[in-house]
């Protein structure tokens, strides 16, 4: 939060407001992935995994954010600004990937199959999701706020085999660096 406060100072502008928003959704994951460990019924422990795997890609849909980098002119400091996204990037990006890890070797997920194939999956999904908010421009609670909506976007998607490419590249991109970075980070964090 100091580099957000020294970029509104030196820019003088909030136009990066949305970073420490877009943090405060990456934490969001980490507390429902507390929340599948310590459930004490099934069925608590199926909507806390239900929760977590739509706020899952909050976490590593902030590397996104890149985008923004030249939106916002005249700025002060383009490389203070790239600085301050990638500060707010990795912490978000580190903080899925410890719920990731979490969730992942938690009993609850030993449960459902076998954890390698869940990872992908997982990681897969959260590809589909991160170009559904950065591309269609949904949130994770638009499931439940406007699910009409959404599924006329995804009919519309798959009627257009043109952008069908830039799906299944997003969602094959983000899925292996997910997977991939799990898998490494996975071994430096102790049981």
């Amino acid at each position: 939060m100091l580099v957000f406060g020294l970029n509104t100072v030196v820019n003088h502008s909030l136009a990066y407001w949305f970073l420490p928003y877009n943090l405060l959704l990456a934490w969001v994951p980490l507390g429902l992935a507390y929340s599948v460990v310590v459930a004490q019924k099934h069925w608590q422990r199926a909507a806390a995994l239900v929760w977590w795997l739509l706020f899952l890609p909050n976490a590593f849909y902030v590397v996104t954010d890149y985008v923004h980098l030249f939106r916002y002119a005249p700025r002060a400091s383009y490389v203070f600004d790239a600085l301050m996204i990638g500060l707010f990037s990795a912490v978000a990006y580190l903080i899925g990937l410890l719920s990731l890890i979490i969730v992942m070797r938690s009993d609850s997920m030993r449960r459902y199959g076998h954890p390698r194939q869940l990872l992908v999956v997982v990681a897969l999904l959260c590809g589909v999701a991160i170009y559904a908010g950065r591309v269609l421009r949904w949130n994770s609670w638009d499931v439940l706020l406007n699910p009409v909506s959404m599924y006329t976007d995804v009919w519309q998607l798959l009627t257009r085999p043109s952008e069908l490419l830039l799906v299944f590249a997003t969602t094959g991109l983000f899925g292996a660096m997910i997977t991939c970075s799990y898998l490494l980070a996975s071994r430096y964090v102790q049981r």
